[in-house]
């Protein structure tokens, strides 16, 4: 249930939480594609290297253009992985979708499987 200001947002973004939860959290699976153990402990300790341990990478401060140098030669699993955790990062903010959209789907189609 929303308010006057968000509208039925809030209900929204927290079904999208829930989901998260129940989904990946508990049983490590997909956001993206159900029934695909993406949040599983393999992809995350292939993501946590690339992601959290080069923060040097960087192309002028832009973060997409760095985050593609890190996870180039990624496994396609690890770069789903990391547009779905750009989707919970990006759930909260109050951006317009398709501003969202435009942040997460280059990640997706830097994959060899995309």
């Amino acid at each position: 249930m929303g308010s006057r200001r968000t509208g039925d947002s809030a209900e929204k973004m927290y079904t999208a939480a829930q989901n998260w939860v129940d989904s990946a959290l508990r049983n490590d699976d997909s956001l993206f594609t159900p029934g695909e153990p993406i949040w599983s402990s393999q992809w995350l300790g292939e993501l946590r290297p690339r992601f959290l341990e080069q923060p040097g990478v960087s192309q002028e401060g832009e973060f997409l253009p760095a985050l593609e140098q890190q996870l180039v030669g990624s496994r396609p699993e690890v770069y789903q992985l990391m547009a779905e955790a750009l989707y919970i990062h990006y759930l909260i903010q109050y951006l317009r979708r398709q501003t969202k959209l435009n942040k997460i789907a280059p990640v997706l189609e830097w994959s060899s499987k995309p």
